[in-house]
This record gives C-alpha cells, structure tokens and sequence, in this order.
C-alpha cells in the first residue's frame, strides 16, 4: 500500500516539478546554497558527501565548489550497482561522465579514494519533503542503504514548492536530521 501511495506521489510531484520556472530554479537553488553553506554543520565538517545534482533539483555545484574552496574532503556518488553507491573523494581536477541513468559521476581510477565511513555531513536529494525530516526518493532506495551503512548527519534539499506534509514512509526509510528550503 504504502509503495502504491509513493508512486502515486512521485507522479503528483513529477508534474509539479517539471511545472517549476528556470526562474525560480535557479533563484531558489541560490538561496538554498546559502542556507546551507551557513548552516553550522557544515562549517564544523570537515568531510561532506553530496549529490550531483540533475536540472529539476535544488542546484549543488555552488555548494561542491565552496566545499573543495573550504578544504573540505568532498565526495560525490558513483552508483555501482542497482541501489547500491560508492562515495568517491572528488577535488577541482577530477573527471565525470555519465554514469547510471545519465547522472554525472566521477571517473574513478587506481588513485580513487572512496569514502568507508560516514561523512560529516551528507547532503540528500528528493522529489519532495517533510519539515520534519521525511522525504521522498526516486524509488531506488540508494541513499537509504547508504545511510544505513554510513550513518551521519543528513540534510535533505528541497524547493519549497515540493514541501509536504503527507509522505508516506517505511521502516526502511531513513529520516533526514534537516531539510533545507529555499524558505529555511
């Protein structure tokens, strides 16, 4: 029932997402990069594991770049099999291409390093979100897994247009300790 009511949403959500102006993308993301980068977590990380994001998210290359500018260990996904992930080291020279369903991924090669605990910080991503710490994936269940395995503090990014309060969640679904908005 519950998976039936998360598809159901992912679609809802989808539809509003793909109605949101580059405008307002693009002014949002800005906002939510500052609220972020003055957020006192990751001024006390020292290591931050983040997405990359994709056009209908919360924009994070500002957020990778002040990151690696900061002197912050930085490492970004790299998805290796289905829900499963890696989380490798990046700095201002690494590589990307794309990677499983078209993401952009590092490169990785022998010199690699791939994060083996968790981060100080790890910065989620969502369809939608709870204020409460609830969110909703893209059904693979990457980010869940890792958590389970790499536990750290966990901040979800949101456009304020997609915040919900009724997102239907597993046992299996990990709680966010922050979601971020444009509205934070």
């Amino acid at each position: 029932m519950i998976k039936t009511d998360k598809q159901q949403l992912r679609g809802e959500i989808k539809s509003i997402q793909n109605s949101l102006s580059e405008e307002y993308i693009k002014e949002a993301s800005a906002e939510i990069a500052d609220a972020f980068l003055k957020f006192s977590e990751y001024k006390e990380a020292e290591s931050i594991f983040v997405y990359i994001s994709s056009p209908n998210e919360p924009d994070t290359r500002r957020i990778i770049q002040q990151a690696l500018r900061d002197k912050k260990e930085v490492y970004v996904p790299k998805c290796i099999a289905k829900g499963e992930m890696l989380a490798v080291k990046i700095t201002e020279k690494t590589l990307f291409s794309k990677g499983y369903m078209g993401l952009t991924e590092p490169v990785i090669n022998d010199s690699t390093v791939i994060l083996r605990e968790g981060a100080d910080i790890t910065v989620v991503p969502c369809l939608c979100a709870c204020p409460d710490g609830r969110r909703l994936g893209h059904g693979a269940g990457f980010y869940d897994r890792f958590l389970e395995k790499h536990p750290s503090f966990s901040v979800c990014l949101c456009f304020s247009a997609l915040i919900r309060e009724d997102i239907p969640t597993e046992k299996t679904d990990i709680i966010m300790n922050k979601v971020l908005s444009d509205r934070t």
